[in-house]
């Protein structure tokens, strides 16, 4: 694949969860794909990804995530991105607290044989997950 092509494969990664698409993930993530992420303990296969996703959806079905910018060099694609929601549902440990949130980082995505591979990320996401356990103990 060529850069475009690998960052139009990202960019439907993004596409695939704002619509709540998580059979597209099979399309886009290899079936050993790794996932470093701060935040979240990694990643390993596609169907991890799809589960963690899920996870994410539920707590948050109004999931919408931008992509800022976006760069390329052979394989590989960083996107520096913004996520805005709502946690209408638990995630994990946390209850519901309805509040709108906002996370954003930048990953890294690695591409062979036309899907998504590797990831390595860093976000804000250990910081909203402790604000949501404060704000539902209040």
């Amino acid at each position: 694949m060529n850069v475009e092509e690998c960052k139009e494969l990202v960019e439907s990664y993004h596409d695939a969860t704002n619509r709540g698409d998580l059979d597209a993930l099979d399309n886009i993530f290899a079936e050993n794909f790794i996932n470093e992420a701060a935040g979240f303990d990694p990643v390993r296969g596609c169907a991890d990804m799809k589960a963690l996703m899920r996870d994410l959806l539920d707590a948050f079905p109004d999931w919408h995530v931008y992509a800022e910018d976006m760069f390329g060099e052979g394989n590989k694609v960083v996107v520096r991105w913004r996520f805005d929601g709502t946690h209408k549902n638990a995630y994990k440990d946390i209850p519901a607290t309805n509040l709108k949130v906002h996370a954003e980082g930048i990953h890294i995505d690695h591409i062979e044989d036309g899907k998504i591979a590797k990831r390595w990320a860093c976000n804000n996401f250990s910081d909203l997950f402790t604000r949501l356990r404060e704000h539902s103990k209040s």
